[in-house]
């Protein structure tokens, strides 16, 4: 027996375990791996550097964008099975104080928008009378899954006049 965990730490210890599946002749392991730091990964999409396991970062600026009423398709990164997406949600008044103004998103699994995974939502009772006068804001991040290539977000509001807004940009992914 002490013979046998003799060789296992003297297997472990001069890391000839570290290189098996870093895709230097070992069969079955693709080449295009990029190994750092003790793990492997494809490389990240055009504009993304690993980060970690499993997790690409955006290296440039990019703007926020709006998204609209209704069910949105947003295409992902290539390889994301889920993307890290940042956003700002704005309500905006209706003009009836007492009334209950909300804003909420939906992530679901196709552009049919029908079954939600997940929701992102902000509510607000207005004081006083405020038509088209932002009434809250909030920004956070959240992990929404990839279908096919894609994301689906479904934004409704009972917000009226100017509306309401909710503005997103994915800061990474998951592969």
């Amino acid at each position: 027996m002490k013979k046998l965990l003799s060789i296992v730490l003297l297997f472990f210890s001069t890391g000839a375990f570290a290189q098996i599946g870093l895709g230097s002749g070992v069969s079955g392991v693709p080449s295009t791996l990029n190994c750092s730091s003790g793990f492997c990964s494809a490389p990240c999409a055009a504009n993304y550097t690993r980060l970690g396991p499993n997790f690409c970062f955006r290296t440039v600026a990019q703007s926020y964008l709006s998204l609209a009423n209704g069910c949105n398709t947003i295409s992902a990164p290539s390889g994301a099975n889920a993307v890290l997406l940042a956003y700002f949600m704005t309500v905006t008044g209706i003009g009836a104080a007492g009334s209950l103004n909300l804003l909420a998103v939906n992530s679901a699994t196709s552009g049919a928008c029908g079954t939600p995974l997940s929701n992102i939502e902000l509510d607000i009772r207005e004081d006083v009378a405020e038509l088209n006068i932002p009434t809250a804001r909030v920004g956070g991040q959240s992990i929404v899954p990839v279908f096919g290539g894609s994301i689906f977000l479904n934004k409704t509001t009972n917000s009226v006049g100017t509306g309401t807004l909710f503005q997103y940009q994915i800061d990474g992914y998951f592969d």
